[in-house]
């Protein structure tokens, strides 16, 4: 192996994919990173920020840039949405929105209007009979600068009411469980900041002072003189199928059946969302580890319809085929949630398609779908109007 002799020190950060360095880069004067005129990989800077490199260093300094691979590690991904979807963005903005007034307002001990709740319930559901499969893609992919609570708020309450609709509920429970989940996680806001955002494993006392929110959500839907029904569905929301949860430790059909909708919808969120205390998973994995749960924690016929009303690969997932295409999951085929419709974002040639082209999966019977990116090696994915 060839050593260092007169060696050019160079800061990682300074290192991208696709250069090439005609005596290979090194981590220190004996050991090899990238052998001698091989491109860097994106793996290779990764492997360096893991070891808690800060420099690598080299001989005779930068060859030269592998411009395939440059293009292939491009950080930009564009999706051109049709009209009609751009419409459905607006919409599921503007209820991100409204959700967080109606927080701020909660937080500022001015009294909540039952009225402006109803309004928001009724709205969210007009949009998920009109534009259901779009709704959930950008429960997955609707980047906003609302808060963390009303983004949760509205995507259980999006997810909990495509649950409500494949249940065939009458129109009445299936608008109380949309209540329901616009309002089970309100009573956050009285618990100490300090405890919502620590990083480290919570206290006992910690925890019992979480526990309190259920009972805080449950005083703000008496207050604005809701049905019992969406009361206990909120204070039940944190039990578990086998009877771990709380507060009372019902199991099964005791518990109410939108609290168990609840349940689901709040753990799926919590898993995909930014997060205190990690990084966000992809839908497939957070879908993942709810199948895994083995009825543990949810009702396993509701794990299925879950499954369902996502898909295998949930909708606005990036996921890789086996020819090296990048796509996002666009529409569901029932008939067999391993096929979806796909819109393709990046060709096998590892450039921008310049248009969002649709790929049926169940038609295209030599492609197929590789691997989901996880949310934390995602490129920036850029709406183009």
């Amino acid at each position: 192996m060839e050593r260092l002799t007169e060696r050019l020190t160079i800061p990682i950060e300074h290192i991208k994919a696709g250069m090439v360095f005609s005596s290979g880069l090194y981590i220190d004067e004996q050991n090899l990173l990238v052998p001698p005129r091989k491109p860097v990989k994106e793996k290779d800077i990764k492997r360096a920020h893991f070891w808690g490199l800060t420099h690598l260093y080299t001989n005779n300094g930068l060859q030269g840039l592998v411009k395939d691979e440059q293009e292939k590690n491009d950080p930009t991904l564009e999706y051109h949405p049709a009209p009609n979807e751009k419409k459905v963005q607006e919409n599921y903005h503007m209820l991100l929105r409204r959700m967080d007034l109606l927080i701020n307002q909660a937080i500022e001990k001015k009294p909540l209007e039952s009225s402006r709740i109803q309004s928001l319930a009724t709205d969210l559901l007009s949009q998920m009979t009109a534009n259901g499969q779009e709704m959930i893609r950008l429960v997955h992919w609707g980047k906003s600068d609302c808060s963390r609570l009303a983004k949760k708020l509205i995507n259980s309450a999006v997810l909990a009411a495509a649950i409500g609709t494949k249940m065939k509920m009458p129109n009445h429970t299936l608008m109380n469980l949309i209540l329901s989940a616009l309002l089970y996680d309100i009573g956050m806001i009285k618990i100490d900041a300090r405890i919502c955002n620590k990083k480290d494993k919570l206290s006992d006392s910690e925890f019992s002072n979480i526990q309190k929110h259920l009972l805080y959500s449950y005083q703000f839907i008496k207050q604005m003189d809701f049905s019992e029904e969406i009361a206990q569905a909120v204070l039940y929301h944190h039990e578990n199928w086998d009877g771990s949860g709380y507060p009372k430790k019902i199991q099964a059909a005791q518990i109410p059946l939108l609290s168990q909708i609840l349940a689901i919808v709040d753990s799926y969120t919590a898993m995909i969302h930014k997060r205190i205390y990690g990084t966000p998973l992809s839908g497939y994995k957070a879908l993942k580890n709810i199948i895994s749960d083995n009825g543990q924690r949810f009702s396993p016929e509701l794990v299925s319809t879950l499954l369902k009303i996502i898909g295998v690969y949930p909708l606005g997932s990036l996921v890789k085929l086996n020819n090296s295409s990048i796509c996002m999951v666009l529409e569901l085929n029932e008939k067999a949630l391993m096929r979806p419709r796909l819109t393709i974002l990046k060709t096998y040639h590892h450039v921008n398609t310049g248009k969002s082209k649709i790929l049926d999966l169940s038609k295209e019977k030599g492609l197929y779908i590789t691997s989901v990116i996880e949310p934390e090696l995602l490129p920036q994915l850029e709406y183009v109007s």
